[in-house]
């Protein structure tokens, strides 16, 4: 066990939040058990370094003030929950958290971006308003820091294509982007089809008149935010169609005749999944990719850091238990890309099976939310790697 492995067990085997000197003793105690000889004045100064604590998830947190002031050390994500929804839960007014940013501020700037004022933006309605995210998705970034290089794309008026495995987290960035600037997330699947009645607009009849109805296209034109193209190599030729006439000439012309400027934050952003490891998926075209000038290539995140992610989305705190399921997919990964299974193995459904084991043993958390996942000719092999590699696979008892 690593010193970073030992302070993200001692503050989630108890419960979230432990006491700064609890930390250390449970930190100490945990590396002993290992067999290691830490020392206690190295493990103070090592176990607060504030870059430690980052790739731990765990961030120092002062409750109350004054004499009463009690300094306790959390993990990241519920630091960021208790920021989110006020400092009422912790029964104090007064709370200050080490490492963790509050929610973006009417007025305030994202990485360069000015942050869209929601309540007194004239240009959004109720109906683009629904769209903003409310809640921080937490989007985990890897070393390649997808989050800068996409507000780095929106600052520069660019538009960026997201190329990756499914659940490896490209809608879950994208929603992270509209929530710190508080644009709307206009999101379609170009798998599942989308009409050209939806996505552009139709006539319909109104009280005895034909009106027009605007489609996904025109509100999204009229309000600005992302447009998010997700499984965008599946789409047909006429969304293609109608995204490249906004991308190439910055208006679209419908079929009234009435010509709309994009508003000044509109982008696209496309996520594309490996034509060759999903059926139905075709390769794009250089005319196509040329128009996204920000191209980055998602894959799973480091397994200490998907520990940590799975842990916080399942609300499962056994770490032990999370590195082994990372370990896992990790495994069946590998055995993809050697075309011994034909399916991957996303971070999506290692949360799930995170989210069963809180109630279920983990034979049938690892069976139900993984296994089942699979083609019955293929289910046996994914059973033989997950007895090599859990420790209690095949125990059934709960």
């Amino acid at each position: 066990m690593e010193l970073i492995d030992a302070m993200t067990d001692a503050v989630r085997g108890n419960g979230g939040r432990i006491s700064e000197t609890e930390y250390i003793s449970e930190i100490m105690s945990r590396l002993t058990a290992d067999g290691k000889t830490p020392q206690i004045d190295s493990i103070k100064t090592n176990a607060f370094n504030s870059k430690r604590m980052q790739k731990a998830g765990v961030t120092r947190v002062t409750v109350g003030g004054g004499n009463d002031a009690v300094k306790e050390v959390w993990t990241a994500s519920q630091a960021k929950q208790l920021l989110q929804n006020g400092p009422g839960a912790t029964g104090s007014s007064t709370v200050s958290v080490g490492t963790v940013s509050s929610m973006p501020q009417t007025g305030a700037v994202w990485m360069g971006i000015p942050v869209r004022d929601v309540e007194n933006d004239e240009t959004l309605d109720d109906a683009s308003r629904s769209l903003i995210p409310t809640v921080d998705p937490g989007f985990v970034e890897s070393p390649e820091n997808e989050l800068e290089a996409l507000a780095d794309a929106m600052d520069l008026g660019l538009h960026s294509m997201l190329s990756g495995p499914k659940g490896c987290g490209k809608t879950i960035a994208v929603r992270a982007l509209c929530y710190h600037t508080q644009d709307p997330m206009y999101r379609f699947n170009c798998s599942e089809g989308i009409s050209e009645d939806d996505f552009v607009g139709c006539r319909e009849s109104l009280d005895g008149n034909t009106v027009w109805v605007d489609g996904l296209v025109p509100r999204w034109a009229k309000t600005g935010g992302i447009l998010f193209a997700d499984e965008f190599n599946a789409a047909s030729p006429s969304v293609m169609l109608w995204m490249h006439m906004a991308m190439d000439s910055g208006t679209i012309v419908l079929p009234t005749g009435e010509t709309i400027d994009l508003h000044p934050r509109c982008r696209v952003i496309a996520a594309i999944n490996p034509p060759e490891d999903y059926a139905g998926l075709e390769e794009l075209n250089e005319a196509t990719r040329d128009r996204y000038a920000m191209g980055l290539d998602f894959t799973y995140l480091p397994a200490d850091r998907e520990a940590q992610v799975i842990m916080d989305k399942s609300g499962n705190n056994d770490s032990s238990l999370a590195r082994e399921i990372v370990a896992l997919g990790n495994d069946l990964r590998r055995m993809k890309e050697d075309r011994t299974l034909d399916m991957d193995c996303s971070t999506r459904t290692l949360v799930q099976v995170m989210t069963i084991a809180r109630r279920q043993s983990q034979t049938k958390a690892v069976e139900r939310a993984l296994v089942s996942k699979y083609d019955r000719h293929q289910k046996e092999a994914v059973r033989t790697v997950a007895r090599a590699r859990l420790s209690n696979f095949g125990v059934l008892a709960n």
